[in-house]
Protein backbone atom coordinates (compact mmCIF):
# COMPACT_ATOMS: atom_id res chain seq x y z
CA UNK A 1 0.00 0.00 0.00
CA UNK A 2 3.05 2.24 -0.30
CA UNK A 3 2.77 3.10 3.04
CA UNK A 4 4.67 2.03 6.70
CA UNK A 5 2.11 -0.18 9.18
CA UNK A 6 2.21 0.92 13.03
CA UNK A 7 0.05 -1.83 14.55
CA UNK A 8 -0.19 -1.59 18.51
CA UNK A 9 -2.01 -4.03 20.81
CA UNK A 10 -2.68 -3.96 24.52
CA UNK A 11 -3.61 -7.22 26.13
CA UNK A 12 -5.92 -8.37 28.73
CA UNK A 13 -4.64 -7.44 32.23
CA UNK A 14 -1.59 -10.10 33.24
CA UNK A 15 -1.00 -10.93 29.54
CA UNK A 16 2.85 -10.87 28.70
CA UNK A 17 3.60 -8.68 25.41
CA UNK A 18 4.94 -12.23 24.04
CA UNK A 19 1.45 -13.56 24.35
CA UNK A 20 0.66 -11.30 21.32
CA UNK A 21 3.48 -12.00 18.90
CA UNK A 22 1.04 -14.38 17.22
CA UNK A 23 -1.43 -12.02 17.06
CA UNK A 24 0.77 -9.38 15.81
CA UNK A 25 1.75 -12.10 12.81
CA UNK A 26 -1.75 -12.77 12.03
CA UNK A 27 -2.24 -9.36 11.08
CA UNK A 28 0.84 -8.99 9.51
CA UNK A 29 -0.01 -11.25 7.38
CA UNK A 30 -3.70 -10.21 6.60
CA UNK A 31 -2.64 -7.17 5.48
CA UNK A 32 -0.16 -8.51 3.14
CA UNK A 33 -3.59 -10.87 1.74
CA UNK A 34 -5.00 -7.48 1.31
CA UNK A 35 -2.57 -5.95 -0.38
CA UNK A 36 -2.15 -8.57 -3.20
CA UNK A 37 -5.98 -8.26 -3.73
CA UNK A 38 -6.54 -4.49 -3.73
CA UNK A 39 -3.62 -3.03 -5.34
CA UNK A 40 -3.06 -1.96 -8.70
CA UNK A 41 0.27 -2.42 -8.90
CA UNK A 42 0.30 -6.31 -8.00
CA UNK A 43 -0.55 -8.07 -11.64
CA UNK A 44 -2.63 -10.45 -10.66
CA UNK A 45 -4.15 -8.75 -7.65
CA UNK A 46 -8.33 -8.79 -7.84
CA UNK A 47 -8.63 -4.78 -8.81
CA UNK A 48 -5.95 -5.41 -11.51
CA UNK A 49 -7.56 -8.39 -12.88
CA UNK A 50 -10.86 -6.49 -12.95
CA UNK A 51 -9.31 -3.50 -14.64
CA UNK A 52 -8.35 -6.07 -17.51
CA UNK A 53 -11.08 -8.22 -18.09
CA UNK A 54 -12.81 -5.25 -20.52
CA UNK A 55 -16.73 -5.73 -19.03
CA UNK A 56 -16.80 -8.80 -17.80
CA UNK A 57 -17.75 -10.17 -14.67
CA UNK A 58 -15.10 -12.14 -11.99
CA UNK A 59 -15.29 -14.19 -9.29
CA UNK A 60 -12.96 -12.16 -6.68
CA UNK A 61 -12.57 -13.18 -2.96
CA UNK A 62 -14.93 -11.54 -0.57
CA UNK A 63 -12.13 -9.27 0.41
CA UNK A 64 -12.31 -7.44 -2.67
CA UNK A 65 -15.84 -7.82 -2.87
CA UNK A 66 -16.35 -5.76 0.08
CA UNK A 67 -14.17 -3.14 -0.69
CA UNK A 68 -15.88 -2.66 -3.89
CA UNK A 69 -19.30 -2.47 -2.03
CA UNK A 70 -17.64 -0.11 0.41
CA UNK A 71 -16.25 1.77 -2.38
CA UNK A 72 -19.80 2.51 -4.09
CA UNK A 73 -21.22 3.44 -1.03
CA UNK A 74 -18.52 6.25 -0.40
CA UNK A 75 -19.27 7.27 -3.99
CA UNK A 76 -23.05 7.56 -2.87
CA UNK A 77 -21.87 9.26 0.41
CA UNK A 78 -19.82 12.02 -1.03
CA UNK A 79 -22.35 12.74 -3.76
CA UNK A 80 -18.98 11.68 -6.62
CA UNK A 81 -16.84 14.14 -4.60
CA UNK A 82 -14.94 10.17 -4.00
CA UNK A 83 -14.79 8.31 -7.10
CA UNK A 84 -12.78 5.06 -7.10
CA UNK A 85 -13.27 5.15 -10.81
CA UNK A 86 -10.50 7.75 -11.15
CA UNK A 87 -8.18 4.86 -11.90
CA UNK A 88 -7.85 5.85 -15.99
CA UNK A 89 -7.69 9.74 -14.72
CA UNK A 90 -4.41 9.21 -12.17
CA UNK A 91 -2.96 6.71 -14.70
CA UNK A 92 -2.95 9.01 -17.44
CA UNK A 93 -1.49 11.66 -15.31
CA UNK A 94 1.47 9.34 -15.32
CA UNK A 95 0.87 7.70 -11.65
CA UNK A 96 0.75 4.33 -13.36
CA UNK A 97 3.44 3.01 -10.84
CA UNK A 98 4.32 2.29 -7.28
CA UNK A 99 5.04 6.11 -6.34
CA UNK A 100 8.63 5.14 -4.89
CA UNK A 101 9.14 4.81 -8.74
CA UNK A 102 7.40 7.77 -9.98
CA UNK A 103 9.09 9.70 -7.95
CA UNK A 104 12.80 9.12 -8.89
CA UNK A 105 12.13 8.33 -12.59
CA UNK A 106 9.58 11.20 -13.39
CA UNK A 107 5.43 10.32 -15.69
CA UNK A 108 5.88 8.29 -18.43
CA UNK A 109 6.46 9.98 -21.73
CA UNK A 110 3.30 10.95 -23.07
CA UNK A 111 1.30 11.00 -19.99
CA UNK A 112 -1.09 14.05 -20.14
CA UNK A 113 -4.59 15.35 -18.02
CA UNK A 114 -7.70 13.25 -18.60
CA UNK A 115 -9.71 16.21 -18.73
CA UNK A 116 -12.70 14.72 -18.51
CA UNK A 117 -15.13 13.64 -15.60
CA UNK A 118 -14.62 10.27 -14.03
CA UNK A 119 -17.36 7.73 -14.93
CA UNK A 120 -18.47 6.68 -11.52
CA UNK A 121 -20.24 3.47 -9.94
CA UNK A 122 -23.44 3.50 -11.50
CA UNK A 123 -22.47 0.97 -13.69
CA UNK A 124 -20.38 -1.45 -11.52
CA UNK A 125 -22.04 -4.88 -10.49
CA UNK A 126 -21.49 -6.87 -7.40
CA UNK A 127 -23.56 -10.34 -7.07
CA UNK A 128 -23.34 -11.04 -3.64
CA UNK A 129 -23.85 -14.49 -3.73
CA UNK A 130 -21.71 -15.59 -6.98
CA UNK A 131 -19.38 -13.59 -5.82
CA UNK A 132 -18.98 -11.75 -8.59
CA UNK A 133 -17.77 -8.18 -9.52
CA UNK A 134 -18.25 -6.86 -12.75
CA UNK A 135 -17.00 -3.05 -14.31
CA UNK A 136 -18.31 -1.54 -17.37
CA UNK A 137 -15.86 -1.64 -20.29
CA UNK A 138 -13.53 1.42 -20.18
CA UNK A 139 -13.57 1.84 -16.97
CA UNK A 140 -10.88 1.32 -14.09
CA UNK A 141 -11.10 0.59 -10.49
CA UNK A 142 -8.72 2.38 -7.67
CA UNK A 143 -8.74 1.65 -4.15
CA UNK A 144 -5.97 3.84 -3.19
CA UNK A 145 -8.93 6.55 -2.11
CA UNK A 146 -10.33 4.19 0.61
CA UNK A 147 -8.25 0.74 0.99
CA UNK A 148 -5.80 1.50 3.47
CA UNK A 149 -8.46 3.13 5.55
CA UNK A 150 -11.06 -0.30 5.36
CA UNK A 151 -7.65 -2.66 5.66
CA UNK A 152 -7.23 -0.83 9.19
CA UNK A 153 -10.69 -1.47 10.05
CA UNK A 154 -10.56 -4.98 9.37
CA UNK A 155 -7.52 -4.92 10.96
CA UNK A 156 -8.74 -3.76 14.20
CA UNK A 157 -11.83 -5.88 13.99
CA UNK A 158 -9.76 -9.01 14.05
CA UNK A 159 -7.58 -8.24 16.36
CA UNK A 160 -10.46 -7.51 18.88
CA UNK A 161 -12.59 -10.73 17.78
CA UNK A 162 -14.74 -10.76 20.77
CA UNK A 163 -11.50 -11.29 23.19
CA UNK A 164 -10.94 -14.73 21.28
CA UNK A 165 -6.79 -13.10 21.01
CA UNK A 166 -7.12 -12.07 24.66
CA UNK A 167 -6.19 -8.38 23.04
CA UNK A 168 -8.30 -5.47 24.82
CA UNK A 169 -7.32 -2.60 22.71
CA UNK A 170 -6.18 -2.11 19.31
CA UNK A 171 -4.50 0.72 16.98
CA UNK A 172 -3.55 -0.07 13.21
CA UNK A 173 -2.23 2.99 11.32
CA UNK A 174 -1.73 2.52 7.96
CA UNK A 175 -0.11 5.95 6.12
CA UNK A 176 -2.03 7.77 8.17
CA UNK A 177 -5.36 6.58 8.00
CA UNK A 178 -5.77 5.27 11.85
CA UNK A 179 -8.49 3.34 13.27
CA UNK A 180 -8.11 2.71 17.53
CA UNK A 181 -10.79 0.44 19.25
CA UNK A 182 -10.27 -0.65 23.24
CA UNK A 183 -8.64 0.10 26.11
CA UNK A 184 -4.84 2.50 25.59
CA UNK A 185 -2.33 1.05 27.96
CA UNK A 186 -0.75 4.42 29.28
CA UNK A 187 -3.38 5.41 32.00
CA UNK A 188 -4.81 7.71 29.92
CA UNK A 189 -8.65 8.14 29.11
CA UNK A 190 -7.78 8.12 25.29
CA UNK A 191 -4.82 7.24 22.56
CA UNK A 192 -3.51 9.93 22.08
CA UNK A 193 -2.53 10.91 18.27
CA UNK A 194 0.27 13.17 16.80
CA UNK A 195 -0.98 14.81 13.61
CA UNK A 196 2.56 15.21 11.97
CA UNK A 197 2.00 16.76 8.17
CA UNK A 198 4.77 18.84 5.70
CA UNK A 199 4.51 22.49 6.46
CA UNK A 200 1.62 22.32 9.19
CA UNK A 201 2.29 22.58 13.05
CA UNK A 202 1.93 19.29 14.90
CA UNK A 203 -1.18 18.71 16.64
CA UNK A 204 -2.68 16.31 19.16
CA UNK A 205 -5.70 14.48 19.43
CA UNK A 206 -7.29 12.51 21.87
CA UNK A 207 -9.55 9.64 20.82
CA UNK A 208 -11.13 7.29 22.86
CA UNK A 209 -12.49 5.16 19.91
CA UNK A 210 -12.88 5.75 15.79
CA UNK A 211 -10.74 6.52 13.65
CA UNK A 212 -8.18 9.48 12.05
CA UNK A 213 -7.55 9.89 8.37
CA UNK A 214 -5.44 13.04 6.97
CA UNK A 215 -5.64 13.68 3.71
CA UNK A 216 -2.42 15.84 2.51
CA UNK A 217 -1.67 17.54 -1.26
CA UNK A 218 1.92 17.98 -0.37
CA UNK A 219 2.72 14.27 -0.55
CA UNK A 220 2.81 12.52 -3.23
CA UNK A 221 3.74 15.07 -6.25
CA UNK A 222 5.05 15.01 -9.37
CA UNK A 223 5.38 17.70 -12.25
CA UNK A 224 2.84 17.27 -15.46
CA UNK A 225 3.86 19.44 -18.72
CA UNK A 226 5.32 22.23 -16.14
CA UNK A 227 2.60 21.93 -13.83
CA UNK A 228 2.53 20.22 -9.97
CA UNK A 229 0.47 17.22 -10.21
CA UNK A 230 -0.47 15.32 -7.32
CA UNK A 231 -2.70 12.14 -6.16
CA UNK A 232 -6.07 13.70 -5.37
CA UNK A 233 -8.02 13.92 -9.02
CA UNK A 234 -11.10 15.91 -8.88
CA UNK A 235 -13.84 13.16 -10.73
CA UNK A 236 -15.60 16.87 -11.92
CA UNK A 237 -12.11 17.35 -14.17
CA UNK A 238 -9.91 14.12 -14.51
CA UNK A 239 -7.47 16.28 -13.18
CA UNK A 240 -5.28 17.02 -9.34
CA UNK A 241 -7.13 19.28 -7.71
CA UNK A 242 -6.41 22.96 -7.55
CA UNK A 243 -6.79 25.54 -4.89
CA UNK A 244 -7.61 22.91 -2.24
CA UNK A 245 -6.36 22.67 1.13
CA UNK A 246 -2.98 21.65 1.88
CA UNK A 247 -4.09 19.29 4.56
CA UNK A 248 -7.32 18.25 5.88
CA UNK A 249 -7.35 15.48 9.01
CA UNK A 250 -10.89 14.18 9.66
CA UNK A 251 -12.15 12.20 12.74
CA UNK A 252 -15.12 9.61 12.23
CA UNK A 253 -16.37 6.21 13.69
CA UNK A 254 -14.70 4.18 11.08
CA UNK A 255 -11.02 4.92 8.98
CA UNK A 256 -12.63 4.45 5.45
CA UNK A 257 -15.38 7.33 6.08
CA UNK A 258 -13.12 9.45 7.63
CA UNK A 259 -10.54 8.51 4.70
CA UNK A 260 -13.52 9.31 2.29
CA UNK A 261 -14.52 12.34 3.89
CA UNK A 262 -10.66 13.96 3.87
CA UNK A 263 -10.94 13.37 -0.03
CA UNK A 264 -14.43 14.99 -0.04
CA UNK A 265 -13.79 18.06 1.47
CA UNK A 266 -10.44 18.54 -0.36
CA UNK A 267 -12.73 18.01 -3.65
CA UNK A 268 -15.46 20.22 -2.33
CA UNK A 269 -13.50 22.62 -0.37
CA UNK A 270 -13.10 25.71 -2.96
CA UNK A 271 -16.71 24.91 -4.92
CA UNK A 272 -19.40 24.31 -1.60
CA UNK A 273 -19.99 26.65 1.44
CA UNK A 274 -18.40 25.46 4.59
CA UNK A 275 -21.86 25.58 6.78
CA UNK A 276 -22.87 22.88 3.80
CA UNK A 277 -19.41 20.66 4.41
CA UNK A 278 -20.20 21.40 7.91
CA UNK A 279 -23.42 19.20 7.99
CA UNK A 280 -22.08 16.66 5.53
CA UNK A 281 -19.53 15.55 8.61
CA UNK A 282 -22.25 16.21 11.11
CA UNK A 283 -25.08 13.73 9.22
CA UNK A 284 -22.27 10.99 10.01
CA UNK A 285 -21.23 11.85 13.30
CA UNK A 286 -17.85 13.06 11.98
CA UNK A 287 -15.40 16.17 12.62
CA UNK A 288 -12.34 17.86 10.80
CA UNK A 289 -9.39 20.06 10.57
CA UNK A 290 -8.30 21.44 7.28
CA UNK A 291 -5.62 23.96 6.67
CA UNK A 292 -6.53 25.93 3.59
CA UNK A 293 -4.02 27.31 0.91
CA UNK A 294 -2.88 30.00 2.98
CA UNK A 295 -2.36 27.93 6.08
CA UNK A 296 -5.32 28.94 7.98
CA UNK A 297 -7.12 26.33 10.27
CA UNK A 298 -10.64 25.71 9.90
CA UNK A 299 -12.31 23.66 12.55
CA UNK A 300 -15.59 21.57 11.50
CA UNK A 301 -17.99 19.36 13.14
CA UNK A 302 -16.88 19.91 16.45
CA UNK A 303 -13.26 19.05 16.11
CA UNK A 304 -11.99 21.44 18.77
CA UNK A 305 -13.26 18.40 21.31
CA UNK A 306 -10.57 16.57 20.28
CA UNK A 307 -7.54 18.64 20.11
CA UNK A 308 -5.41 18.93 22.67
Amino acid sequence: MGSVAHIRLVGGRGTEPADLSGVLVELDRRLDELEQRWSRFVSGSDVSRLNSAAGRGLVVHRDTQVLVETAIAAWNLSSGAFDPTVHDAIVAAGYDRDFARLASDGPPEGAQWFDEPTPGCVGIRVDRDLGVVGLPAGVGFDAGGIGKGLAADLLVAHALCDGENNVEGALVNLGGDLRVAGRCDDGLPGWLIELDEPGVDPLNLSLVEGAVATSSRLRRTWSLGGQRAHHLIDPHTGRSTTDSPRVVTVVAARAWVAEVLAKTLHVRWRSSAHGQLGELLDRRGAAALVIDDSGAPHRLGGMEDYLQ
